[in-house]
């Protein structure tokens, strides 16, 4: 950041302020369209929550990613996802806490109605019920690869391990483009598939066979007839 410096003694005044304006002064305004930290936001939400009567209601964070906030009326709470947050711009985040405070103030029997759309124009929100979907993708812990090098993201674990590639074969399955899952980085085995248990724990070297899969771990049938849901980084591949 520049600093302006005090000029000679008797310099004129109006020379000192076109000086000022040659020198790129950071005033400290932030970029509208950088994420707002999560702390600061907190403090905004609470802020425009009571500026607008919400005192009885309270603020919190969540993890969704399909959705950008939420006002649960039961609870009197309004939360925002964590997640898109740390991805939406200043202007954005600040619209979706008064696109809330919109649905807490009108009831929710008026969803997106008039009465909330004329609500949230009163209080400054834009009246428009989503958000724009590019700046809210968030990437899923599971990823599919197919063998052309396309990837398909998820949030939760694939109802069928065994799905082949939609841009490769957009009809019906293809074994061709079968898709690998992987779960944050971690190559996934599918159901059916025999694994011995590792680790330190009282099943290290105990052997079964996958029966599902689980959004963060195996569920497992031991030979012996017990069940046990596995991290999927405690589960190795086993020979028949």
């Amino acid at each position: 950041m520049a600093r302006a410096h005090q000029g000679p003694a008797g310099q004129d005044g109006d020379d000192l302020l076109d000086l000022l304006d040659t020198l790129d002064i950071d005033d400290g305004t932030p970029d509208g369209s950088a994420p707002m930290p999560l702390d600061e936001l907190a403090v905004l939400a609470r802020s425009l929550m009571d500026q607008h009567g919400l005192h009885d209601w309270a603020f919190a964070w969540d993890r969704a990613v399909r959705r950008a906030g939420a006002t649960r009326w039961k609870s009197r709470t309004i939360s925002l996802s964590k997640p898109l947050m740390l991805r939406f711009p200043r202007e954005d985040a600040r619209d979706t806490v008064l696109h809330e405070v919109a649905h807490a103030l009108v009831g929710h029997r008026h969803g997106h109605d008039a009465t909330w759309k004329a609500k949230a124009a009163e209080i400054g929100a834009r009246p428009q019920r989503c958000f724009d979907a590019s700046i809210a993708q968030v990437d899923g812990d599971w990823t599919g690869t197919c063998p052309r090098g396309h990837t398909h993201s998820r949030h939760r674990a694939p109802k069928h391990a065994v799905v082949s590639c939609g841009l490769c074969a957009p009809k019906k399955f293809d074994r061709r483009y079968r898709l690998t899952w992987t779960w944050r980085g971690v190559a996934v085995l599918t159901p059916g598939s025999r694994v011995e248990l590792v680790g330190d724990d009282a099943w290290r070297g105990s052997r079964g066979r996958v029966t599902k899969l689980l959004d963060t771990r195996y569920a497992v049938t031991l030979d012996s007839g017990r069940r046990l849901h596995v991290p999927f980084d405690l589960a190795a591949s086993a020979r028949r």
